[in-house]
């Protein structure tokens, strides 16, 4: 009798160390964090995969991790396993002995590098240095960061750890995060707690964008890798990054509170509606370039070229900017250009630029390769019409012949120029008419004439046939 109750009693026991209750005490013990034998908690934790191509399947380049560097002790009274790094000094201190543990990547790593095309098959994937590997261990739903042998890689200690992207992890302690990045052999912690990444930086050229909130406000950053410091102070706005003439370059874009002038649609971005941002550009590095102050840009295409236009929605101007040697951005006209009808002027196919400067119309010529203009002529005026250069060269070969209108005696009243300043006809036109296509008329003493390309007058009406 006495031999049969002893028989039932460890039956008994098995079963409550093996039941669903036990584990559920287990789990509430590991906060969630799962089981170091359950692979499934690896997810999040740092599981790099990679395809095998045609095979299928999937390989963990950490899975294999587990086995060397962790062991399993004995459960404990309540039925839970102990787990201990198995290079750790002393595996009998319980201070040794956590809940669960997990290998976790901390150095970026490349998976399926593939090379050529069709079935060829990824890379070789080895155990990774012991450097690169780091263990998330538990207890008591209290996490550290160790190295191999149980040394403390941070001083903190953690609720939960997410290893994100490319070396990237997050640490959380009540509800405050802490970023840490694993960059040329270091472990580096960032320098205060944001809710996330951001985007719009290149991690590749050594910098990573960053979301803080304060006041219930959120601020972009820029930190750069090396030092984990912020290259560029907390700003609302956002940044990003754009390519001009075969090069990378960078931009912020800070928020001013202020709202855009009638009139105005943003070019860039208007994502956040109609409110004035303030931009700054930079190199592929960060490098701030130095520039006037702007609020809006774009890129403009011409034949031969692409120009950089910066918009000042406060004086309602623009300049233009090209590359003049790599990495360097100069104006292509040393001066700011007010809107035309809202609109930055443009250099026309015949390398022309029109810019109204109150009474006056100022006339650039860009001659490639040599990114500048000069200035050839200055007219006294506001632009009315012109003739276009593949047109006038058929005829005479002196360049555009330029309309301008003029304020006379309290009437609008016109006179014909050539772009180099050059008065054309000393009389004054009472009215003028652009048919298009670079086709003119003037009128005076009341006949209308026909302006040809030549800059001499007839009375036989010519018609636009073809731009």
């Amino acid at each position: 009798m006495r031999q049969g109750w002893k028989k039932f009693a460890f039956a008994l026991a098995l079963f409550v160390a093996f039941s669903p209750l036990a584990w559920a005490v287990c789990e509430r013990r590991n906060a969630g964090h799962g089981d170091s034998d359950d692979l499934s908690s690896y997810y999040g934790l740092g599981w790099y995969e990679a395809e095998q191509g045609r095979w299928g399947g999937q390989i963990s380049v950490i899975a294999d991790a587990w086995p060397v560097y962790v062991q399993r002790l004995v459960a404990e009274k309540d039925g839970c396993p102990l787990y201990v790094l198995k290079k750790s000094g002393n595996r009998e201190k319980p201070e040794n002995q956590y809940d669960i543990i997990l290998p976790v990547l901390l150095d970026r790593i490349r998976v399926g590098d593939w090379r050529g095309g069709g079935g060829d098959a990824p890379e070789v994937f080895v155990l990774p240095a012991e450097a690169r590997l780091g263990f998330v261990a538990y207890r008591n739903g209290v996490g550290v960061l160790l190295n191999s042998r149980g040394e403390r890689l941070i001083s903190d200690t953690f609720d939960q750890f997410e290893n994100g992207w490319a070396g990237w992890a997050r640490m959380t302690r009540k509800e405050e995060a802490t970023w840490l990045f694993f960059y040329d052999g270091r472990l580096r912690l960032a320098p205060r707690g944001y809710i996330r990444g951001g985007a719009g930086a290149d991690e590749a050229s050594g910098y990573r964008a960053f979301v803080l909130e304060k006041e219930g406000r959120q601020f972009s950053t820029l930190l750069r890798l090396k030092d984990m410091r912020e290259v560029i102070p907390p700003f609302v706005g956002n940044m990003g990054v754009f390519g001009f003439q075969g090069k990378l370059f960078n931009f912020t874009a800070e928020e001013t509170g202020q709202a855009l002038p009638t009139g105005i649609s943003l070019r860039k971005d208007n994502s956040y509606g109609n409110t004035l941002r303030r931009y700054r550009l930079y190199d592929k590095n960060w490098v701030p370039l130095l520039l006037p102050e702007f609020h809006d840009f774009e890129l403009q295409p011409t034949a031969d070229t692409v120009f950089l236009v910066l918009y000042n929605y406060m004086d309602m101007s623009c300049r233009l900017y090209e590359e003049r040697s790599p990495g360097e951005l100069m104006p292509t006209i040393d001066l700011a250009l007010p809107f035309s009808r809202g609109n930055c002027p443009r250099f026309g196919s015949e390398n022309r630029l029109f810019a109204q400067y109150a009474d006056t119309v100022l006339i650039f010529a860009r001659q490639p390769p040599v990114n500048s203009a000069v200035l050839i002529g200055r007219l006294p005026g506001e632009f009315f019409a012109r003739t276009y250069y593949s047109q006038t060269k058929v005829y005479t070969g002196d360049g555009l012949l330029v309309i301008v209108r003029v304020e006379r005696n309290g009437k609008p009243m016109y006179r014909v120029y050539k772009e180099t300043g050059e008065l054309l006809h000393e009389q004054w036109f009472e009215d003028a008419v652009d048919l298009g296509c670079g086709f003119l008329r003037v009128k005076h003493e009341g006949v209308w004439y026909s302006l040809r390309h030549d800059g001499t007058l007839t009375t036989k009406m010519y018609f636009p046939f073809s731009c």
